[in-house]
């Protein structure tokens, strides 16, 4: 099974590496399949003391590149990684003694794992800023917040909710994201509680800086509830379907 996308955050080990889901077929997983290593220049020249039997083996740093491979046979896409590397001591509880083991920390990816999986029905221009914003992850979690707050608005529009309004001096007034919120939430005011916290999330990527991963991903939680709320069928057609079964009083039977 698929891991949650955020548990790629922070510093991973080449065996607990997490598998999220493939974003070409959207039903294999993504291992880790190899790694290049790449020291700055203090460890390589710890590496060349070490090579010429002038200091022991000891912490390194630097970047790395990698491929990860989806494990779907009739798939079979590879990705690319790249970001920070540290070759740092660790307790090996098996062992029972300490050993260097290197450790990465992800700053790209490509393709890019989706934030949220999107139903069917969702508005196109929605599921490109979601795109862009399973892009800038990585590299800018606070351009990918930013993301997917227009990815709020961008659906308010497609909801047919005003961005312009005609004030009572017969001027034109653009209604912020939160008036439009207001508006929608008189027909739908479960969905705004969690639109309006991707919009808070996003207006911290836009304004201030230093969100993280983690904190991006729990925005498209809240923006994926909201679509499965507005735009996943799937429930309704069970229970249809649960419901001509009923009518029928068994399965229909094909000839």
């Amino acid at each position: 099974m698929a891991k949650p996308l955020g548990t790629l955050s922070g510093w991973l080990d080449e065996v607990t590496w997490p598998r999220v889901l493939c974003p070409e077929c959207l039903e294999g997983t993504l291992a880790l399949k190899s790694t290049s290593q790449y020291p700055d220049v203090k460890s390589r020249a710890h590496i060349e003391l070490v090579r010429r039997n002038l200091d022991g083996p000891d912490e390194l740093s630097g970047s790395f590149t990698g491929v990860l491979e989806c494990d779907n046979h009739a798939c079979r896409r590879e990705v690319i990684v790249a970001g920070d590397w540290v070759y740092s001591w660790d307790f090996d509880e098996v062992q029972e003694r300490e050993r260097l083991v290197d450790y990465f920390v992800l700053r790209y990816i490509n393709p890019a794992p989706r934030l949220l999986l999107t139903p069917k029905r969702t508005p196109s221009k929605v599921v490109e800023s979601i795109a862009t914003a399973s892009s800038a992850l990585w590299t800018s979690p606070d351009l990918a917040a930013t993301q997917l707050r227009l990815a709020v608005e961008e659906l308010l529009t497609a909801r047919g909710v005003r961005r312009i309004v005609i004030t009572a001096k017969r001027k034109r007034k653009r209604l912020s994201a939160q008036e439009r919120l207001d508006i929608f939430a008189e027909t739908h005011p479960e969905v705004v509680h969690a639109l309006e916290a991707v919009k808070w999330i996003g207006n911290a990527g836009t304004h201030e800086s230093g969100l993280t991963v983690d904190d991006v991903v729990t925005g498209a939680k809240f923006l994926e509830l909201a679509l499965r709320r507005l735009y996943d069928t799937s429930e309704s057609e069970l229970l249809s379907t649960a419901k001509e079964i009923n009518r029928r009083r068994g399965l229909p039977r094909s000839r």
